[in-house]
């Protein structure tokens, strides 16, 4: 497992211990539909799950300076992620 699937991993199973393991808890995270999405593919056992698709044709938010531009598929888990 790489780096950034352990990562992920870790903190999926960090949610109900947390004081944020409430009922409302939830980890989002974003893949770029130009990556393979291995790392979160990887996690679906583990509650990890793609809800929504979002176009962008450019960066945008309060860190625009190191937000990439393009469509993001947003992954969520916990007991709050989207069907």
């Amino acid at each position: 497992m790489n780096a950034a699937s352990a990562l992920v991993a870790h903190l999926i199973d960090l949610l109900p211990t947390s004081g944020r393991g409430a009922p409302g808890c939830r980890l989002i995270t974003y893949q770029l539909t130009s990556e393979d999405g291995a790392i979160y593919r990887a996690l679906v056992a583990k509650g990890l799950r793609p809800v929504a698709l979002s176009r962008h044709a450019q960066a945008g938010g309060a860190r625009t300076r190191v937000a990439l531009p393009g469509d993001k598929i947003r992954w969520e888990a916990g007991p709050a992620a989207a069907p």
